[in-house]
């Protein structure tokens, strides 16, 4: 058992904590706009088909990063004690284990084409395999995290996405390249990113198998290994499904619809990764401390992504227009079912977080296990209706997930469903106030015949100006309280004077509470 720390050590920990949710919070939030930017540029130079085949490409990569990390880095990240020995041998270990998964990949890689049934993947899976050499050449991420030294790791993040992804990924759509423009936008990004954090964190690469160390380290990554492999089967099993039973032109639209959605989940899930997960691993054995994070992390997620689902819910088609262009409207038969499912996919990592940060990994795994079964048996039993079957099976999976996982969470910090539920209140409040008045400005800039772009954004401002209403009304309606306090509490994550603003524009007027009560 490690030592008790002192208040003071406590607070300080505290407070690097809320400044990482706020650093890596501002990366995520740029990151979510250069997606959305992105995607929409690709989207007009680069066909569905190509799209489908480079999806395919990155399913079995995605894959074999889990198997070629071995949960190594998370390992390095929770240990109560770490020695440079441990870190040596991390380095290493990940680094031989990469490099034969690259080797594997690349022997293997007509068979994967003619498993998947995409004709021209091989020699784009040969390419991607070089990303998991690349990757594994660094554990200064996972350093950083440990040392709470967001700041850095959220620029080598947006930096390597906008630079590496971003911009080569476009310029090379543009040149004409098609899948290939991905490909390299894919080893751009990965490279700019492991240099910055090479830079950032240097550390021993002198190669150490110690038998001790390793032994420590594999304890914890096996299970890890575990649930990660089988939540990816679970976030690709869907696409595998559609890939091989529906085409590569299928996939390139369920993998966009996909993408919409998974873009904030998947963007939570590296904050939550990286600043909540090393967190509460340093304060494992405190489960008071645990249940104020996990309760107001629930309720933020809910008022949060309740509300976006509900606007993208009301503005599908016209998200899909300005977004994508016409020729993928077919892809809302799975976007007007997946959008349903965005609280889920955010909500569970808050959960993943917690049984990761306090060791439980083995009890997640089977849980990750039953989850990757259901999205799989969902995907087969849906694909008969076509990618809104499969989208429909793949929700239910999802609430599935999300209710083991938090039931795991609330039994391992001793809180109620009871607490659990209430605090997505705020949530739906706000989603039901949002989706009306997007729903009402919507048809009234339709009326007068506007063009798409013009009823996409007043829908938005006009859920925008009804949930800032009701935030302002909030305050002095019993039955809003609870939301009221919410914004109190998430202006304590932000940077003091953005805390501030938001405050004053919530009509908080110094009504902060504190995240301590």
């Amino acid at each position: 058992m490690r030592p008790a720390e002192a208040p003071s050590d406590r607070a300080a920990l505290r407070r690097r904590s809320v400044a990482g949710i706020g650093w890596m919070g501002l990366s995520a939030a740029t990151q979510a706009v250069l997606q959305v930017a992105v995607l929409a540029a690709l989207a007009r130079l680069v066909a569905p088909a190509q799209f489908g085949l480079v999806s395919g490409a990155l399913i079995v990569v995605a894959v074999t990063t889990i198997v070629a990390q071995c949960g190594l880095g998370s390992a390095i990240v929770q240990r109560p004690v770490l020695t440079e020995l441990h870190v040596r041998v991390a380095f290493t270990a990940g680094l031989v284990l990469a490099v034969a998964c690259s080797g594997a990949l690349q022997l293997l890689a007509p068979l994967v084409e003619h498993a998947f049934g995409l004709p021209g993947l091989a020699p784009i899976l040969r390419v991607l395999a070089l990303g998991l050499v690349i990757n594994a050449m660094t554990l200064g991420d996972y350093l950083l995290a440990r040392r709470v030294q967001f700041s850095r790791l959220a620029a080598a993040e947006t930096a390597s996405y906008a630079i590496g992804y971003g911009a080569v990924a476009v310029l090379m759509a543009w040149l004409g390249l098609g899948p290939w423009a991905i490909v390299i936008g894919q080893l751009a990004q990965a490279t700019i990113r492991t240099a910055s954090v090479m830079a950032l964190a240097p550390h021993s690469v002198r190669p150490s198998l110690a038998r001790g160390p390793l032994r420590e380290l594999l304890g914890y990554g096996v299970g890890h290994l575990l649930a990660q492999l089988a939540n990816s089967v679970a976030i690709l099993g869907d696409n595998i499904v559609v890939g091989r039973f529906l085409g590569a032109a299928a996939l390139g639209l369920y993998g966009r619809a996909y993408q919409l959605v998974a873009a904030p989940a998947s963007l939570f899930g590296q904050v939550a990764n990286e600043v909540l997960f090393p967190a509460m691993a340093s304060v494992q054995e405190d489960k008071a401390a645990l249940r104020r994070v996990y309760a107001t992390g629930a309720a933020l997620l809910a008022f949060v992504a309740l509300p976006i689902s509900s606007m993208c819910a009301v503005t599908s088609e016209q998200l899909v227009l300005v977004l994508l262009g016409r020729d993928w409207l077919p892809l809302r038969d799975a976007f007007d079912v997946i959008l349903f499912g965005m609280l889920f996919r955010t909500g569970y990592k808050l959960s993943d977080s917690l049984a990761r940060a306090t060791g439980a990994v083995y009890r997640r795994a089977w849980r990750q296990g039953l989850y990757a079964a259901c999205v799989v048996g969902g995907a087969l039993l849906g694909r008969h209706w076509g990618i809104r079957g499969v989208a429909v099976g793949v929700l239910l999976a999802l609430l599935e997930n999300y209710l083991l996982m938090a039931q795991l969470s609330l039994s391992l910090i001793g809180m109620s469903w009871s607490r659990f539920l209430a605090q997505h209140i705020p949530g739906v409040v706000v989603s039901v106030v949002a989706a009306v008045a997007a729903l009402g400005t919507r048809t009234v800039a339709e009326s007068f015949q506007a063009p798409v772009l013009v009823v996409l954004a007043s829908a938005w401002l006009g859920g925008a100006a009804a949930v800032l209403l009701l935030l302002r009304l909030a305050p002095g309606v019993p039955v809003l309280r609870s939301v009221s306090r919410l914004v109190a509490d998430t202006c304590l994550l932000l940077p003091p004077r953005l805390g501030s603003v938001v405050g004053r524009i919530a009509g908080l007027r110094g009504q902060a509470a504190s995240v301590d009560r």
